[in-house]
């Protein structure tokens, strides 16, 4: 082979210094696991005879121990030592026209490499196919190690074996060089008690059977060989100490060949040519891979790219790559992810010199699509506001494993002037799983925390979570339903409606605790009422007009408000106890009422209605609400319901509407028998009375209907 191909005008130096200066030409390659290695050079450069080589490291200046193991009229075969050398450095080899004394000589004292990994499966491979599919098993990573010969193995047994052998297969494979002298024909074969398979130059020559005793032997037809360097692998698989064995003789002959001899069980290195005075001459190219996208950004597609430098006459350390004008990477090779939509500019620069890329644009395949969440965890749906929480934000996503993610998180501080604080958190999900564990901090002193997951800087899903505070509202204004606020969804922590996750802040004051100086009387009994996800104080023969913030629900009472009606009744009827010497004491307790109101709109979706009664039962017995008992009102048969538009009957029959809530009233005393909650039912109640006055007269509560729940309630 003549390199007379590579002249080209001539530059000033090269980035890496040129050790030899009297060879016009070198070759670079890098160290891989093994410290010995083969390097084929030509046997002419320049029509000069190649007859030895120097080698040198990137980083020093000594020379590399090598040896000429083989030549031939093609090829110059050489044994380089690079056992000082670290995994990947680059050795540059010069090609010399004449012997060279000085360069020290390089044997491998070792020849036999091993490769060594334990694999899934109890039973020995019996055909090829199975060691193939053995090899894509291993349980753990394979582990190297080397043997001056066969009959050495056994000695290597502990540096690599792990497991179990009665339960797990090993996978073993050993590689050589074998140097054959001149042309000629060997036998081959394979001793040992596992199976083997040996190949030659990659042809599979030799077959070893399992259960075999050691001393039995297979052997083939004897093999010609062209004289030079043979690869020699073999495969076993084995649950015991290795003693596999290989011999190789001539036809006829009962010894060894003794002069055909193992040279070295390092790989054949390939590498790339430099010329020295020559300018560097740029070439690159890219490779798209297979794109993809996220069903929450349909519109955003990703590409990813593989950079190769295929570049001569310049060292491939330095090349350095810019996308869209951005530094991106560096080295030979180099991958990244672009948004498919548009069109991208790509550069290598190397020594100087500047090579650019043609336009990148994406080919309009679509190979997948993934989908993406991020939920809030680690907060109670109820809290104080001194109340300390660590939010835990959850990434789910679909895409395949250590896809890199980066959630933005921006926390509000609660209060005019104070700065937001943002901050990225990478994340890279393992199982589809990832999660940020975000600092910890005391509610009142933040208002939201609003977050952004991006990929490849691209937004893919934003959200946030909410403290509101919870103050009593202006009579006037209405008092707000509890579907105004309560969620369709329920995590068991968090709320979570219309995508923002809400965390309520309720003042202390909310928690009543008895005994304090605000109750007037020791012989009223008092209890805190919930209705519609705002909370008031009530005394019991002074309902309604003592609230938290001074409201007045008289008028609210008597103008269509049921539900207040119905804890109106019960107040008076809360914690008396009656003792045997006739003295009416007070029995110290709170307690928290829930009504559901049923409206049109629940009817038409009975999930949804119990799904959000569910929710505001567990939201009341949760810690945070101080662990207070809890009673549910099952809402009894109204006249008409408060939004169907029916006109009221003057004797208290339900409208064709209000007749259905018997299936709400199942739905709600379901929802208490799931959260293990009292349930007062006054649906039942009311249905089984007989009475010929009515209990409820357009839409509110009548007395006889409020004597009843007294009565019961007692």
């Amino acid at each position: 082979m003549v390199l007379s191909c590579l002249a080209a005008s001539p530059l000033s130096s090269a980035p890496i210094p040129w050790r030899v200066p009297e060879s016009p030409v070198r070759k670079v390659v890098a160290k891989g696991p093994d410290d010995f290695f083969l390097v084929r050079l030509p046997t002419a450069v320049d029509s000069q005879e190649i007859v030895s080589a120097a080698a040198f490291s990137e980083s020093a200046t000594n020379r590399l121990p090598v040896r000429v193991v083989w030549k031939d009229k093609k090829a110059l075969s050489l044994l380089v030592d690079g056992s000082e050398l670290k995994h990947a450095e680059r050795v540059h080899i010069y090609p010399l026209s004449a012997a060279d004394d000085e360069v020290p000589s390089a044997t491998d004292p070792l020849p036999l490499r091993g490769r060594a990994g334990r694999t899934a499966g109890m039973d020995l491979p019996s055909s090829w196919e199975q060691v193939v599919s053995l090899q894509t098993r291993y349980d753990a990573i394979p582990r190297a190690f080397s043997a001056a010969s066969f009959e050495a193995l056994p000695e290597t047994f502990k540096s690599w074996y792990r497991g179990d052998w009665t339960r797990k297969n090993h996978l073993v494979e050993l590689h050589t060089w074998l140097l054959v002298p001149a042309d000629t024909q060997l036998a081959f074969g394979l001793a040992g008690t596992s199976p083997a398979w040996l190949f030659i130059d990659g042809s599979n020559t030799l077959v070893h059977p399992p259960g075999q005793p050691y001393e039995r032997w297979t052997s083939a037809a004897p093999l010609p060989l062209k004289a030079g360097l043979r690869e020699v692998k073999v495969v076993t698989a084995l649950r015991e100490k290795i003693n596999t064995g290989l011999a190789w003789k001539r036809p006829g002959a009962t010894n060894i060949a003794a002069d055909v001899r193992m040279v070295t069980g390092g790989f054949l290195r390939e590498g790339r040519w430099e010329r020295r005075g020559v300018k560097p001459s740029l070439f690159a190219r890219a490779e798209e891979g297979k794109a993809y996208r996220f069903a929450e950004k349909p519109a955003a597609v990703f590409v990813p790219y593989t950079f190769i430098d295929r570049s001569y006459g310049v060292s491939t350390n330095v090349a350095r790559w810019r996308i869209d004008g951005r530094p991106a990477g560096t080295g030979r090779k180099f991958a990244t992810v672009l948004a498919g939509a548009n069109v991208h500019t790509a550069r290598l620069d190397n020594a100087g010199a500047v090579f650019e890329l043609p336009p990148l644009v994406w080919s309009g395949r679509l190979w997948r699509e993934e989908r993406v969440s991020v939920s809030a965890r680690g907060v109670p749906a109820f809290c104080f506001d001194d109340t300390s929480v660590a939010p835990i934000l959850s990434v789910r996503t679909t895409a395949p494993e250590e896809t890199p993610f980066t959630l933005r998180v921006t926390s509000f501080p609660r209060g005019d002037g104070a700065a937001p604080v943002v901050r990225d958190y990478p994340v890279t999900p393992n199982g589809g799983k990832g999660a940020v564990y975000l600092p910890p901090f005391e509610v009142y002193t933040v208002e939201r925390i609003s977050w952004t997951l991006l990929h490849e800087g691209v937004a893919l899903k934003t959200g946030q979570l909410l403290f509101p505070v919870s103050k009593p509202r202006d009579p006037a204004a209405g008092f707000p339903r509890a579907y105004d606020i309560l969620p369709d969804t329920f995590s068991g922590e968090t709320l979570l409606a219309a995508g923002d996750y809400l965390c309520y802040l309720v003042p202390r004051a909310s928690a009543w605790r008895f005994g304090a100086p605000s109750v007037p009387k020791p012989n009223r009994s008092a209890a805190l009422f919930v209705s519609e996800g705002r909370s008031w104080e009530a005394f019991a023969g002074d309902f309604p007009r003592r609230l938290t913030g001074g409201s007045d629900l008289d008028a609210r009472l008597d103008c269509g408000n049921p539900e207040l009606a119905l804890f109106a009744a019960l107040a008076s009827a809360t914690g008396t106890v009656h003792t045997a010497d006739e003295e009416v004491r007070s029995e110290q307790r709170e307690g928290i009422v829930y009504a559901p109101v049923v409206r049109l709109a629940d009817l038409a979706d009975l999930d949804a209605f119990e799904c959000r009664v569910s929710a505001m039962l567990g939201l009341l017995a949760a810690p945070a609400f101080g662990n207070v008992p809890v009673t549910v009102l099952v809402p009894p048969v109204s006249d008409t319901l408060p939004d169907c538009g029916c006109v009221p009957s003057k004797d208290g029959r339900p409208c064709p509407h209000a007749l259905r809530t018997r299936e709400a009233a199942e739905r709600v005393l379901r929802a208490a028998d799931t959260r293990g909650i009292w349930a007062l039912d006054l649906y039942t109640l009311f249905q089984t009375t007989d009475s010929s006055k009515p209990f409820f007269s357009h839409g509110c509560l009548t007395p006889d209907g409020a004597d009843l729940i007294r009565g019961d309630r007692r």
